[in-house]
């Protein structure tokens, strides 16, 4: 029995030794007040998801093909003269990528559909032409929206007027300073949409894209700007399977404006003839890493040690400084 005494680490002073006093009772109000409070302040951190990241590295990359979603304005561009180009690293232009086209007023409200000259011709040139001119003194404008595909394979995508320098090379001077690239980028995505909306409403923090109604004005008829994405593939899920979940890509961008150079200025001008208009090209890089996001489980364990050690921090506090206050009067 001694011996038990002997190992007793809650040791009892006799009861002659314990003083209440006022001070005392006030720093151990306090002390429950403070700890109330950090524990209500504690309990949203606990409830809020954590968010684990992964990283792997793609078997196959460069094989797949994905979307582009892409909802562009150019409020001072015609929609006859627009047209839309990809090309991919080392490999031919893509021409006549389909997008659907809106005229839109000065106002930037909705005037109809376009409708493509299809045929080729003399008259059919005349007729574009003539469309075109009613569209630059009408002061219309063009929204492209929709989506096509890419491969994984590093290219670009631009917007430009190249392919129709022949209806370009009839504006008069006056028309020309009429026309510009000024655009206003509504939507650019990669990836399957629908699945952003339903990631989204499991991972509300997650941002696909750095572009939301990004806007460009003053574009010079010499201009060319040029928009670099790194586009990484995310897999969200629950569960802990790798690469099981829903898909989307997520993109850093930046930005900068080139104008043509003086000497290829100067010899269009000597050859009266332009090659080159001022041009909005998008260039896109995927990155060899997926990220796999999955949610961590909250632990109600961890919670109620985390709570202890307040309390505990808390007590020490209103001990030293009780001590301090009885010292010092």
């Amino acid at each position: 029995m001694n011996l038990l005494k002997f190992l007793d680490f809650f040791s009892k002073p006799k009861p002659d030794v314990y003083t209440s006093t006022r001070v005392g009772g006030l720093f151990s109000i306090l002390g429950m007040f403070l700890s109330f409070l950090f524990l209500i302040l504690e309990f949203p951190a606990f409830q809020e998801v954590r968010i684990v990241k992964e990283f792997t590295v793609k078997n196959n990359p460069w094989t797949r093909k994905e979307r582009v979603n892409i909802d562009i304005t150019f409020p001072k561009a015609p929609c006859d003269l627009l047209t839309l180009t990809q090309v991919e690293e080392g490999g031919e232009p893509i021409n006549g990528i389909f997008l659907q086209k809106e005229r839109i007023s000065h106002m930037g409200k909705k005037i109809g559909k376009f409708t493509p000259v299809n045929d080729s011709g003399f008259q059919n040139f005349e007729q574009e032409h003539k469309d075109l001119m009613n569209a630059i003194h009408n002061k219309e404008g063009c929204r492209m929206h929709g989506n096509f595909s890419i491969s994984e394979i590093p290219g670009n995508f631009h917007f430009s007027f190249n392919e129709k320098i022949a209806l370009y090379k009839k504006l008069s001077e006056n028309d020309i300073k009429a026309v510009s690239l000024d655009f206003t980028l509504h939507h650019l995505t990669f990836g399957m949409d629908p699945n952003q909306k339903v990631i989204l409403s499991r991972y509300p923090k997650e941002n696909f894209t750095p572009y939301h109604n990004f806007v460009i004005e003053n574009v010079q008829p010499n201009e060319k700007i040029n928009i670099f994405t790194k586009i990484v593939g995310n897999y969200y899920a629950t569960n802990n399977l790798k690469n099981q979940g829903l898909l989307a890509y997520s993109f850093t961008a930046n930005y900068q404006k080139r104008e043509i150079s003086p000497l290829e200025i100067y010899l269009q001008q000597i050859r009266k003839e332009i090659k080159e208009t001022s041009t909005l090209q998008i260039n896109y890089t995927f990155s060899p890493i997926n990220i796999f996001h999955k949610k961590a489980d909250s632990s109600y364990s961890k919670f109620i040690v985390d709570s202890l050690k307040v309390i505990g921090g808390i007590f020490s506090i209103m001990k030293v400084l009780n001590k301090l206050c009885q010292m010092k009067f």
